[in-house]
């Protein structure tokens, strides 16, 4: 099979995307109707499995065995809010999340936020189970572009009570300035008081972050329509949330972690005007959950990406600048590049053929995920000098 990439506009575009409702959220669900979850007097123990009546058996999610483990945290975290007064539960990327059903308690209210497709099924299946109105408050949100604490703030959210906001297996899908706007659009809805309760993907600090996404999409069978874009070390990701407005906590007692999994790590608030002195009163937390390290194992051939130094040195050496009469547009983005590898959805018996590649930006990790490149290069000194930079990176041997 031949599989013919145009590097730049069609590849763009989001193929297939939101034109269904997620299917790693159904398969999420369905594999969570399975498990033994605790519940609250008023809630309904079987939400789960109504909420899922239809859908096929579970896709390949890429969680594994994990997935228990972060359910157990995450709805300890809303039984813990719920005990301590916090009347106001958001939910991104919700999903078929069914806790404002099996732990209904009076005065407590459910917003979720998630892509207008997926919502609508939900929404859907909340009235063929009879759910009562308001039971969530739905408000469709593409997180990539909406503004999420404008749409809070239109759907009857109260910024000045305190909240528990969940980020639940969310933030691996979105590229990280889309992570930063939305933990700070949270951050801005949240009164003193509230609680952040993320997920975050992780890998060790020696690992290349674009090589350890592109391993892990790999052996993801949503790699194409829904790939993971942000996996991190521990250390960057907290410098995310500190972006956001988000801090460590002094003093705070860690609880204690499942197995497989990382203790949360509990952090607080940042004043909202620091520049004029003004204190934000008692600590807003951040529980945040390791994902096990993706990268664990990662195969050797892996290429690292070429980046915008590599580019610039390579095109210093040959003096090269971009010709517009041979159209040359040179990609020097590395999370540009990963997603057209995943929007191809390669296979590992596949045969590319890439149209000007240039200086093997888009080659690389094209290399990693198929059997070979054929690559056609009209700019004779490129032509000659991208067999040699793939001689540098493993993987050469498919070109």
């Amino acid at each position: 099979m031949y599989a013919v990439l145009r590097r730049l506009a069609a590849l763009r575009r989001p193929a297939r995307q939101g034109a269904v409702p997620s299917r790693t959220s159904q398969a999420v669900a369905v594999t969570r109707a399975g498990l033994a979850r605790p519940r609250t007097p008023g809630g309904d123990p079987r939400a789960q499995r109504r909420l899922c009546r239809g859908m096929g058996p579970a896709a390949d999610t890429g969680f594994g065995p994990g997935l228990a483990a972060r359910t157990r945290f995450f709805d300890q975290r809303v039984l813990e809010a719920i005990s301590a007064g916090i009347r106001q539960v958001v939910v991104a990327g919700a999903g078929y999340d069914d806790r404002v059903l099996r732990f209904r308690s009076p005065g407590v209210r459910f917003f979720e936020l998630d892509h207008p497709v997926t919502q609508a099924d939900k929404a859907r299946r909340l009235r063929a189970i009879g759910a009562g109105a308001g039971e969530p408050t739905l408000a469709p949100a593409d997180f990539r572009h909406d503004d999420v604490a404008g749409i809070l703030r239109a759907c009857g959210h109260e910024a000045g009570q305190p909240t528990l906001f969940l980020c639940e297996g969310l933030l691996v899908y979105l590229d990280q300035p889309t992570c930063i706007r939305l933990l700070t659009a949270l951050r801005a809805r949240a009164a003193a008081g509230s609680i952040l309760a993320a997920s975050l993907a992780t890998h060790r600090e020696n690992l290349d972050s674009g090589r350890v996404v592109m391993v892990a999409n790999s052996r993801r069978g949503t790699r194409a329509t829904e790939p993971w874009l942000t996996i991190l070390p521990l250390a960057t990701h907290l410098e995310m949330l500190r972006q956001a407005g988000w801090r460590r906590s002094s003093g705070a007692v860690p609880r204690p972690g499942a197995p497989c999994w990382s203790p949360p790590i509990p952090c607080r608030a940042l004043p909202r005007h620091p520049s004029a002195g003004r204190v934000w009163p008692p600590a807003a937390t951040v529980a945040v959950m390791e994902m096990p390290d993706p990268g664990q194992g990662a195969p050797p051939q892996v290429p690292r990406l070429l980046g915008p130094a590599d580019i610039r040195g390579i095109a210093g050496r040959l003096g090269i600048r971009p010709s517009r009469r041979l159209g040359q547009n040179f990609v020097t983005d590395a999370g540009t590049v990963r997603r057209i590898v995943a929007l191809a959805d390669l296979q590992p018996d596949d045969v590319v053929l890439e149209v000007g590649p240039g200086f093997g930006s888009l080659t690389l990790p094209l290399l990693a995920a198929c059997a070979r490149v054929v690559a056609v290069e009209i700019d004779p000194a490129l032509a000659a000098e991208l067999p040699r930079t793939v001689r540098t990176w493993p993987g050469g041997s498919r070109w």
